[in-house]
C-alpha cells in the first residue's frame, strides 16, 4: 500500500464486492484497505491513523453497518462514512444524514460519491478550522 495515497476502507462480507470497490478506487488514486466484518473494521481503524473514509456495507454478519458506524464515530469521529445497501431502510435513523451508495451500482458512481464525500469533510475540516476560538 503506497503511505503517499488517501486511504479508504471498505467493509463488505462479500469479497467481491470489496474487490470491485478496490480495483474501481486504486484506479482513481487511493488506497484502500478491506474488512470482512465489522470487528475486523475496528481492528484496521485503531491501527491505521490515514484512513480518510469508510465504505461499509449495512447488512453483514455479527455487527452490521449501523453498529460499525456507531463504534467508528468514537474512535474516528471525523471519518466520513458511506452506506452501502440495496435497502434504504437499512439505515439507522441516527445516520440519516450520512450518504448512501445504492446497490447495485458502478463506478463512475462510486467515484462521485466518493469525491463528493470528501470535498464536503474537507471543506468542513477547513471551515471549522479557520473559525475563531470561543473563549469562556
Amino acid at each position: 500500500m503506497d503511505s503517499h495515497l488517501p486511504i479508504i476502507m471498505t467493509v463488505d462480507d462479500e469479497s467481491s464486492v470489496r474487490r470491485v470497490i478496490r480495483t474501481v478506487l486504486e484506479r482513481d488514486g487511493f488506497s484502500v484497505l478491506e474488512a470482512s466484518s465489522g470487528l475486523e473494521a475496528i481492528e484496521l481503524a485503531k491501527h491505521e491513523p490515514q484512513i480518510v473514509m469508510v465504505l461499509s456495507d449495512m447488512r453483514m454478519p455479527g455487527m452490521d453497518g449501523n453498529a460499525l458506524a456507531h463504534q467508528l464515530r468514537v474512535l474516528r469521529p471525523n471519518v466520513p462514512f458511506i452506506f452501502v445497501s440495496a435497502f434504504d431502510s437499512d439505515v439507522d435513523e441516527c445516520f440519516r444524514h450520512c450518504p448512501t451508495l445504492q446497490k447495485p451500482f458502478n463506478g463512475r458512481q462510486l467515484i462521485a460519491r466518493v469525491r463528493s464525500q470528501l470535498s464536503l469533510s474537507t471543506s468542513l475540516s477547513t471551515s471549522l478550522a479557520i473559525l475563531p476560538t470561543v473563549q469562556r
